[in-house]
């Protein structure tokens, strides 16, 4: 990063103190800040959701704790074809996995043929993906088992868990954009997605 990248820090209140310190340091000094920092800084919204997050730390000022997140102001590239994000919940284990954050991969929800995945589909894709074979497990979304694949789960985010005990990060649940790296391209004149990576960060 450059100073000149285009960029904003939002925060986020994850515990306030009685005093709320940090709150009334981050209102009234905004504007000093700023021009520290030269860059935007403001309280987190939905706004930059769609946006990608460069640095994201968890902060703790005296009994306060806040998360800060240098995130681009550039708006996300978005997959041409529908798609799925796809989580693991720690109660299912991943085969050969490089590193020790929560297996997570993207896909395409259409099948070779152009076809709306279906859901025995989607369920190969996963343990071929994860390397789960022979492993018991539910696919759920908001908590329930899917019963089929629709165009409405395109964008969402599933968790494969093997109980209702399995447990995910919050912060992944609520993801708007590919957790994994992807390029629109066109092929035989028709715009396809490639995943780069699958799981997310290994090749």
């Amino acid at each position: 990063m450059i100073p000149t990248d285009p960029v904003v820090i939002t925060y986020t209140y994850i515990k306030n103190s009685s005093s709320g310190d940090f709150s009334r340091i981050s209102k009234s000094h905004q504007d000093f800040i700023e021009n520290v920092i030269k860059s935007k800084y403001v309280l987190h919204n939905s706004s930059y959701e769609n946006r990608e997050i460069l640095i994201e730390e968890m902060q703790e000022l005296k009994d306060e704790k806040f998360m800060l997140k240098i995130i681009s102001t550039v708006e996300r590239e978005i997959p041409k074809l529908p798609w799925i994000n796809i989580v693991l919940a720690d109660d299912v284990k991943m085969r050969f996995n490089e590193s020790n954050a929560q297996p997570t991969a993207s896909f395409n929800l259409l099948d070779f043929k152009n076809n709306l995945m279906t859901l025995q589909q989607l369920r190969e894709e996963i343990e071929n993906v994860f390397g789960i074979y022979q492993t018991e497990y539910k696919v759920t979304l908001d908590g329930k088992v899917l019963g089929g694949v629709t165009k409405d789960l395109s964008g969402k985010t599933v968790v494969v868990r093997r109980s209702e005990k399995g447990k995910v990060p919050a912060e992944l649940l609520n993801k708007s954009y590919p957790f994994s790296k992807f390029s629109n391209t066109v092929k035989n004149g028709k715009e396809v997605t490639v995943y780069l990576e699958n799981p997310t960060n290994q090749k």
